[in-house]
């Protein structure tokens, strides 16, 4: 009896939960992402704002007549089905969405402490003008406690298969 309880101590002693979590956690990565690149396309930040600049705030157009015809032209694309719909009631905020590549360079690490979600390479370009635009709204947030919630007895097994009596 004192070699099993023993062996359950130096099973707990050698466990590594986050390391545990963490291996759940990256079954959930893609649909993290995808609630980050939603938030995008319906041209909202991390903080359930509209992405600024909105086009008609944007340099990039040199007028307000261009921002407006930019934003009626993505409207129809969404709307024959050529970039992904959007719920959002941010008509002239940008959804970074043209051919979706960069929608496709949004990554998401797992450490420690957090989950990072950002962009490299192209990617890198957008944090300079666009603020807040990874990461989850509280909503989405919400949506991945409740998926770990459903994975508990996954974690559970794995814990399991670590303790060793």
């Amino acid at each position: 009896m004192f070699e099993r309880l023993k062996n359950l101590a130096d099973s707990l002693n050698n466990l590594d939960l986050n390391k545990v979590i963490d291996e759940v956690l990256i079954d959930l990565v893609p649909n993290i992402l995808d609630l980050n690149r939603q938030q995008l396309i319906d041209g909202e930040t991390s903080t359930g704002e509209m992405i600024r600049p909105k086009y008609t705030e944007d340099p990039y157009f040199k007028s307000r007549g261009q921002a407006l015809g930019y934003a009626r032209w993505k409207h129809k694309e969404e709307n024959e089905g050529r970039i992904p719909k959007s719920d959002s009631k941010y008509f002239t905020a940008p959804n970074l969405y043209i051919n979706g590549y960069f929608h496709s360079l949004i990554e998401a690490e797992i450490n420690e402490t957090q989950i990072t979600i950002d962009a490299h390479g192209f990617g890198e370009g957008f944090d300079n003008k666009y603020k807040n635009i990874y990461g989850l709204q509280p909503d989405n947030l919400d949506k991945i406690k409740n998926k770990l919630k459903d994975n508990a007895p996954k974690i559970q097994n794995k814990l399991r298969s670590k303790i060793k009596i």
